[in-house]
């Protein structure tokens, strides 16, 4: 496991902790990664790691991950249904992309 992504993974987990949210509350949390992982070999290469890492992690703490590469995805109503939504190796490229993001932001409950 790369430097990098293990620095990305304990930032993650700050956070969390952070928020107060310890294993007990993990139940039924729910984390979607959006990724493009596609034109640098590095970027695929994490993106895959990163996936599997969380997805394994997930079965360990009981939460649930779901990643996609498919950004048209990225609507309130879509985003609602997660708890934490993570950027692996991109940004949501479109202004409507944003104002669903800033929209789900501005609308999340800790």
């Amino acid at each position: 496991m790369s430097k990098y992504f293990k620095k990305i993974v304990a930032f993650v987990f700050l956070i969390l902790i952070g928020t107060g949210i310890n294993s007990r509350e993990i139940k039924d949390f729910k984390v979607i990664a959006f990724y493009t992982g596609k034109n640098d070999k590095a970027h695929i290469s994490f993106v895959n790691e990163a996936n599997q890492w969380f997805k394994e992690l997930g079965k360990k703490y009981h939460y649930t991950y779901d990643s996609t590469n498919d950004c048209s995805k990225m609507t309130f109503e879509f985003l609602s249904k997660y708890d934490v939504v993570i950027f692996l190796d991109s940004r949501p490229d479109s202004v409507m992309q944003r104002k669903a993001f800033q929209e789900y932001m501005e609308n999340a409950s800790l």
